[in-house]
């Protein structure tokens, strides 16, 4: 129960655009997924090793802080994935991407 509440206040900071909550899960972002999940065909259920409670906001802060480069690293990942559980928290991170142009192109070729 205590672990629940320092996660939604954590979440709760992140959410009022604190800097420096915001910068911690890019970090998080940066050396537990990109970095451990560079090869071509990688898995995030395989190479990520992200806490499964933080993985859903570690990826989205991580696409919406990283531009078009992380966000189509991500797509890639994505595509990869074969767990239907891990799939699902990348698909509704890569919605956290900033550019509306590229969403909208996601949406047009996926539905």
């Amino acid at each position: 129960l205590l672990r629940n509440l320092e996660q939604a206040v954590i979440d709760g900071y992140c959410l009022l655009g604190s800097p420096e909550c915001i910068a911690n899960y890019k970090k998080l972002f940066d050396t537990q997924v990109l970095a451990k999940c560079q090869r071509t065909g990688a898995k995030p259920s395989e190479c990520s090793s992200v806490a499964a409670p933080l993985r859903a906001k570690t990826y989205c802060y991580g696409i919406k802080e990283g531009g078009d480069a992380v966000y189509k690293k991500m797509m890639e990942l994505y595509l990869a994935e074969s767990v239907q559980l891990e799939k699902d928290i990348l698909r509704r991170a890569l919605g956290c991407h900033k550019d509306i142009s590229a969403l909208k192109e996601w949406v047009v070729q996926n539905c």
